[in-house]
């Protein structure tokens, strides 16, 4: 086994959920959350290519702003396939922020309309 650096992809960040993804035909990871030091990352969701280490941010938008997850850190992730939601996902548990220790449960699912990355 061999590390090869390749680059960075945005801001350093600590605490976060990276987990296994497909964009298209490549292999991809979806990041969520974390901290950097002084402040939480946000609660918007961000896809890595792994071949061109190009990185996609997501925000929430305003229809979907009710049911996005708070900002966290510490938290738990995992990809979810197409028996659990239609298209499969991410789900996500718990985390910490400065306020209090979570114990919620969210899934996030790409946008699969026409014309939309997903």
């Amino acid at each position: 086994l061999e590390w090869v650096r390749r680059g960075d992809v945005g801001a350093a960040v600590c605490a976060h959920t990276a987990v296994p993804w497909m964009l298209g035909h490549s292999g991809a990871a979806l990041l969520f959350g974390g901290f950097n030091g002084a402040a939480l990352r946000g609660n918007d969701t961000c896809t890595v290519d792994g071949t061109t280490l190009k990185a996609i941010t997501r925000g929430v938008s305003s229809d979907d702003a009710a049911f996005a997850p708070e900002p966290r850190f510490a938290h738990s992730a995992c990809s979810v396939g197409e028996n659990v939601v239609a298209s499969g996902g991410m789900l996500l548990f718990g985390g910490v922020t400065p306020e209090a220790d979570l114990s919620d449960v969210a899934v996030w699912v790409p946008d699969t309309r026409p014309g939309a990355v997903p």
